[in-house]
């Protein structure tokens, strides 16, 4: 009889232990990039003016009107600083003119900082509500914020749009002396999901994103609160 070297069994839980950890952490990624897009900072403006437009005296104009609004919202801070900012990785990608990745979100925070600019501006022309356009100089705020902190230290856009939320809750909650404490928790909650998904990214580290979340909560206590 030859003899048949045999796998201690010893081994056989390693090896299962360590597939199911690849496994988990294939998940953990998966679900991670997920919340990382479903919650980008560019949705933030249109869902803001989308709401505001819903549950405010607002409500009482055209539909086609409000749809108009929504439409310049969409068009000035999600579609122009998406198709300039993916113009801007492809010409990147041939010409290696940024290989930092704090220079390149530098420019992309400062393309979405134009179209809130050009927003603000067309909401000022049809002589809209200062609290209709009060999420856009937020976000504007926070993109300053976080282009020039860019330069150095590759701080969380992402993380300052989520903070900004918690902030502009806390303060429509304080100024309209309404119990928003559930939609603040929330907020929070998101917030954590967001500044969570980014650090297993390894886009962030933890300083970074919760510098951005103060950025962003800063941003809101400025403009509600103070102006």
């Amino acid at each position: 009889m030859t003899n048949r070297k045999t796998i201690p069994s010893t081994t056989l839980p390693l090896t299962s232990n360590i597939k199911l950890e690849g496994e988990l952490q294939r998940v953990v990624l998966l679900i991670s990039k997920g919340i990382s897009l479903a919650f980008r900072q560019s949705y933030y403006p249109l869902i803001a003016t989308f709401v505001l437009l819903h549950v405010s005296y607002l409500r009482m104009l055209s539909f086609s009107f409000r749809l108009m609004i929504l439409a310049e919202v969409f068009l000035c801070t999600f579609a122009m600083p998406y198709i300039l900012g993916r113009l801007f990785d492809r010409i990147n990608r041939h010409y290696q003119l940024v290989t930092q990745r704090r220079y390149h979100s530098m420019i992309h925070n400062f393309l979405a900082y134009v179209g809130t600019m050009v927003c603000i501006h067309l909401l000022q022309g049809l002589h809209m509500p200062f609290f209709l356009q009060g999420y856009l100089w937020v976000a504007m705020l926070y993109q300053i914020a976080c282009m020039l902190i860019s330069l150095f230290w590759n701080i969380s856009t992402q993380s300052a749009a989520a903070g900004s939320v918690v902030g502009a809750l806390s303060a429509y909650s304080l100024l309209m002396d309404y119990n928003a404490i559930w939609w603040i928790c929330l907020s929070i909650f998101v917030c954590g999901l967001v500044n969570t998904s980014r650090m297993l990214l390894r886009k962030h580290t933890l300083n970074q994103v919760i510098a951005g979340t103060w950025i962003g909560f800063a941003a809101s206590a400025l403009v509600f609160i103070l102006i």
